[in-house]
């Protein structure tokens, strides 16, 4: 926990070309109004730079966001040359577009946790296609459009994703009851970024009073399952339907 006289440090950063930043930009933000010290290095930045930033910093921990596909090399290379530095001793965790295949290279790697974002968030589909739109590309907007609600659905995505590393669920979490739902299908932990991100540009208060409301939330759907605590809550069985169901199926068979 962190304190006065020995912060938390964490360094959140945008490995590579991807330029997609505000996800990132929430958690840092996010980190800092719960008291940690935060170092934010932004967009495109080699594994060299965030691994010198890293220990001049003195940080504790590192948070790499990487969209582009090229998490194998990026995140492997910065747990490499963190060890090469003496910097062995600094957790990494990483989320973007992961598939599950590459999940358990990751964790011999050296990775902690990756963050799962699925299908009922932010459609980065959508995003192009507003910002081709923009650019009168209409060929991209088409593109954009056509493929906007293309993905797996979270609570999928958190099943497949589950290989022993801890897994943060992403992805259309809008309530602690969502988080509650993500951590009985196998999440350590949920994340949500459309209901925090207004209420953390509005103020701290707002937003300490936002995350006091998704507690609550969380109470609530524990006590009403018989859940005396996380554990319990992640042990309780989850009765998995819909268009969820139907991809568990097919994927089991």
């Amino acid at each position: 926990m962190a304190n006065a006289e020995s912060k938390t440090r964490v360094l959140i950063a945008k490995p590579g070309l991807d330029g997609h930043d505000r996800g990132a930009k929430v958690i840092a933000r996010s980190y800092r109004d719960a008291g940690f010290e935060v170092v934010y290095l932004g967009l495109h930045q080699s594994p060299e730079q965030i691994v010198n930033a890293a220990i001049q910093e003195d940080v504790d921990l590192v948070g790499l966001s990487c969209h582009s596909g090229a998490h194998m090399f990026l995140f492997q290379e910065v747990i490499k040359l963190l060890e090469q530095r003496g910097g062995g001793d600094i957790a990494v965790i990483g989320g973007g577009i992961i598939p599950r295949d590459d999940i358990p290279e990751l964790k011999k790697a050296g990775v902690k946790g990756i963050d799962v974002g699925g299908l009922g968030g932010t459609s980065f589909s959508a995003v192009e296609y507003f910002r081709a739109r923009s650019a009168g590309d209409k060929t991209r907007a088409n593109i954009g459009q056509t493929f906007w609600n293309w993905g797996i659905p979270t609570p999928v995505s958190v099943v497949l994703a589950n290989v022993g590393l801890p897994v943060i669920a992403t992805g259309g979490l809008r309530s602690g009851l969502d988080v509650a739902r993500a951590i009985s299908v196998g999440a350590s932990a949920g994340g949500m970024a459309g209901r925090l991100l207004p209420a953390a540009l509005d103020g701290r208060e707002r937003l300490s009073h936002e995350l006091g409301m998704i507690v609550q939330e969380l109470k609530a759907a524990m006590f009403l399952v018989g859940a005396k605590d996380i554990s319990e809550l992640a042990a309780s069985r989850a009765l998995i339907t819909g268009r969820s169901k139907e991809w568990l199926d097919q994927l089991s068979e």
